[in-house]
């Protein structure tokens, strides 16, 4: 597994060599620490854990900081290699967006704003991210952090632009723009992808959709209760058409269950409802109005409530199931996050810098890699025995988890332990450096006693 892992990493290792230097070491260094780490996972420990207890973090966090490697080109190696694998080919690409609290606006696009993970308005940044599926695998393919209007027009944050590296040319995009820059950046290194989804964010945004279409890509996109839908056109000539809320017109239509996938606990079936309905551009003039039909795909959650998504795919061109299971795919662009935070540490990011954000999740998407590529390669090895395939029905052993795979690699790879004598150096470094911080505090507050004596 070691093997494969530094296979994954050559393909790489160019886009971590700049003009002048090579720094492709520490980006295997950091690639290591957050597959072998399982918290703390700081650049600091990152570097001590996998170079030994001298390290001190800087050359890390210089790497990830400052030194101007190619994360774009990261991304457009994810490109490359799912291209390269006819098992990844004709998959869907998801957007969506994640957000982390901060303590304050010293990093880089941080604002108060809605953050989806905490389902409120606070203090965060917010990424918008590219994800990729395909038969149950799930990779990272492109981000962008989000900077809100306040960054462009506040000259306090304006002025911090230099200090975190935001890139001057830098102009506002909307979380939607972003999005589609990633879609054109996709379109443009030929991702091998026929689908394209969304939440419902994303979904409202009737242009968006049709951009997405107008590329030659099917979509499926989440929109919210309250959106508008004609059952006939409502700008024919002579139209009495009436709108309706997709919430109230779920409760008019018939519902029938559609296996969309097979799951650890058995198939995967939601209720499914399929309406074509009419969808109309309210912006711009009256005479600049287009209405065009969509397939509204409804489905009942576990809770009972419905959720409600647009697709320009008919059944004419696709069956039930077919169209069902884009509808899940949503599911992936969730574990894609979820991974990069929880498996590999994005939610422990502690850098202020742009540039830093971006190489964590260049970094996440390297690890994603090599996570898809261990699941296909170990598939044929892990199919079960007869006497199981009778038991469960099972066609195959569940695939291996991103937790799996860490487990796996830190028995090929394990992190150097302590002596004896390193472990007493290092607690009695630590004492030190707390005295030294405590013999500090002392002089400030003798300091402060002293001139408020004379005051």
């Amino acid at each position: 597994m070691e093997g494969e892992l530094l296979d994954i990493f050559e393909r790489y290792r160019s886009n971590f060599k700049t003009k002048t230097y090579d720094s492709s070491k520490h980006g295997w260094t950091v690639l290591k620490g957050y597959l072998l780490l399982e918290t703390g996972r700081t650049y600091k420990n990152i570097d001590k854990k996998v170079n030994g207890v001298d390290a001190d973090g800087q050359n890390i966090q210089q790497f990830m900081s400052d030194t101007p490697w190619a994360w774009q080109g990261v991304f457009n190696q994810v490109y490359e290699d799912i291209n390269a694998d006819p098992r990844l080919r004709g998959g869907t690409l998801n957007f969506d967006e994640s957000g982390d609290e901060c303590s304050g606006t010293h990093k880089a696009g941080a604002a108060r704003q809605y953050l989806g993970r905490l389902g409120k308005v606070e203090l965060g940044q917010v990424g918008v991210l590219g994800s990729y599926s395909k038969d149950g695998v799930w990779l990272l393919t492109g981000a962008e952090l989000y900077l809100p209007e306040k960054w462009f027009e506040e000259e306090a944050l304006r002025q911090q632009w230099e200090r975190l590296r935001i890139p001057g040319e830098r102009e506002f995009e909307t979380k939607i723009e972003l999005a589609r820059a990633l879609f054109d950046s996709a379109i443009a290194q030929g991702l091998a992808f026929d689908w394209t989804g969304a939440d419902c964010f994303y979904g409202k945004d009737i242009h968006f959709r049709r951009y997405i279409a107008g590329q030659g890509k099917h979509y499926m996109m989440s929109i919210a209760n309250d959106e508008l839908v004609w059952l006939e056109d409502p700008l024919a000539p002579d139209s009495k058409a009436l709108g309706k809320m997709v919430s109230d017109l779920a409760k008019e239509v018939c519902f029938e269950p559609v296996k969309v996938r097979d799951g650890e606990r058995g198939e995967l079936v939601y209720e499914h409802a399929f309406i074509p309905v009419w969808t109309v551009n309210t912006s711009g003039t009256v005479e600049e109005r287009e209405a065009r039909q969509e397939l509204l795909v409804m489905r009942k959650e576990p809770d009972n409530k419905v959720s409600h998504a647009f697709t320009d795919a008919t059944l004419e061109q696709f069956t039930k199931e077919e169209i069902a299971v884009q509808r899940a795919e949503r599911y992936f662009v969730e574990r894609t996050i979820q991974d990069s935070k929880s498996e590999l540490g994005w939610d422990e990011l502690q850098a202020l810098k742009y540039p830093a954000y971006m190489h964590t999740l260049a970094i996440c998407a390297i690890a994603l890699m090599f996570l898809a590529k261990v699941k296909l390669n170990q598939r044929p090895c892990y199919e079960p025995p007869q006497i199981v395939r009778q038991e469960t029905g099972l066609k195959r052993l569940p695939d291996l988890s991103l937790a799996n795979v860490k487990e796996l690699i830190r028995s090929v790879m394990p992190l150097p332990r302590l002596t004896k004598k390193q472990a007493r150096e290092k607690i009695i470094q630590t004492l030190f450096d707390r005295s030294r911080s405590t013999a500090s505090r002392l002089r400030k507050q003798k300091l402060k006693h002293a001139i408020s004596e004379k005051t």
